[in-house]
């Protein structure tokens, strides 16, 4: 019988290392995953601190447990077929000691607590977590690859294959998704530098996990059709012990739950304000958005967080510019936000010529006055003559006169 040990902070930071006696002692013991859920919760408050409103947006902690066992279990199941298993001591030993350290990989977001949307510009900010995404999603992919070698005595080219196979389909999915999703909100070319470079990103995440998943299935059919390679001897996982834990181990998720609550207070609250303007914006609510905005700054809002209500695209004016069109007057600071939000929007515009001149009714439609419409498209889009497009498409509502304001639109 092997000897009880102990899992104390020093064992999961080995565990982290793909240290073998660690990834042993994590598989076998019988209350690990109490904790790991303990370590699944922290991880997501470290995501989605300052991101969602952790009351109200449930998807904080139901989406890390839903990912982490979907995510184990496929895998496994690739592993049960591809693997060829030993018979298990007991009918679920061989899956509990993969799950076991399948969910202690779960510290390993925490890194994603970092603030750096608020140290820095979006198109940084968008760099820096795509890199730490990355750093991560490889760390973890090292660390069962171990896993694999260490508990059923895999060699290091089946375990690739049987842990990345899974994993960048569904990483293809998921990149997939998240692309549709930045070309849905954002279509046509009305994307920040940031979201240009989300885009392109996860453009190549989708296809290089695309790659890899078609290479290593057609490796493992070879291998284990016309080519088979040696292999060694399976062996079961570790059986089930009551290793102890003790209280300081049982301290480091907890801390670090405590940690991420005191610091999302802050953030908390910029997204409370933020979905508060929001729902007034939703509900065409317009004076009473621009009282709760007096009141604000803004700081008091998300940094690099849409703040102009729905998104905007090269096929319909953005509604920073409907909004600076109402007969409301606007915070400065908001007002200049709208400004450049529009400017942002004739720019990109711009760009396009033929789509311009193909799409005119489409991107001028209902064009609302904002102070001078012409000289604000003189300095935007060079060349197009409000007034004339105005003529040419009768059919629109006429623009309505903005309130005179001393803030006149800033592009600086």
């Amino acid at each position: 019988m092997n000897p009880r040990k102990k899992i104390t902070p020093v064992t999961i930071f080995n565990f982290l290392l793909g240290r073998s006696d660690a990834i042993r002692a994590i598989a076998s013991t019988k209350h690990i995953l109490l904790l790991s859920l303990l370590f699944i919760i922290s991880s997501g408050l470290a995501r989605n601190y300052d991101h969602h409103l952790l009351l109200k947006e449930l998807k904080w902690i139901l989406g890390p447990f839903f990912m982490a066992f979907f995510s184990s279990t496929l895998i496994f199941l690739l592993i049960k077929l591809g693997g060829r298993l030993p018979k298990p001591t007991s009918p679920f030993n061989n899956y509990r000691g993969y799950l076991r350290c399948f969910l202690m990989t779960a510290p390993l977001a925490w890194i994603y607590g970092i603030p750096i949307e608020s140290l820095t510009e979006p198109l940084y900010a968008a760099q820096f977590n795509f890199t730490l995404l990355i750093i991560v999603s490889i760390w973890r992919v090292l660390i069962m690859i171990r896993t694999l070698q260490t508990l059923f005595n895999h060699n290091i080219l089946l375990s690739t294959q049987l842990i990345l196979i899974p994993a960048s389909l569904e990483m293809f999915l998921g990149s997939l998704i998240k692309r549709l999703d930045i070309v849905g909100l954002m279509a046509g070319n009305y994307l920040s530098p940031a979201e240009t470079f989300l885009r392109q990103a996860t453009g190549f995440v989708t296809l290089t996990s695309l790659g890899i998943f078609a290479f290593l299935l057609l490796t493992l059919v070879i291998n284990r059709g016309a080519f088979p390679i040696p292999e060694r001897k399976p062996s079961p996982a570790p059986k089930t012990q009551t290793n102890k834990i003790p209280l300081t181990t049982w301290m480091l998720p907890l801390l670090a739950i405590l940690t991420f609550s005191v610091v999302s207070i802050s953030p908390q609250e910029r997204l409370k304000n933020k979905h508060h303007l929001q729902q007034l914006l939703k509900m065409d609510s317009f004076s009473n958005a621009a009282r709760f905005l007096d009141s604000k700054n803004s700081i008091d809002f998300p940094p690099h967080h849409n703040l102009t209500g729905r998104p905007g695209n090269d096929f319909t004016l953005p509604n920073s510019l409907h909004l600076l069109a109402k007969e409301v007057t606007w915070p400065t600071w908001y007002h200049n936000l709208l400004a450049k939000d529009t400017a942002r929007w004739f720019e990109n515009a711009s760009k396009n010529g033929k789509m311009i001149e193909g799409h005119l009714s489409s991107f001028y439609h209902k064009l609302p006055a904002y102070h001078d419409p012409q000289q604000f498209a003189d300095q935007h889009t060079p060349g197009i003559n409000v007034k004339t497009l105005l003529k040419e498409y009768p059919e629109q509502a006429t623009p309505a006169p903005l309130p005179t304001t001393t803030d006149p639109p800033n592009n600086q």
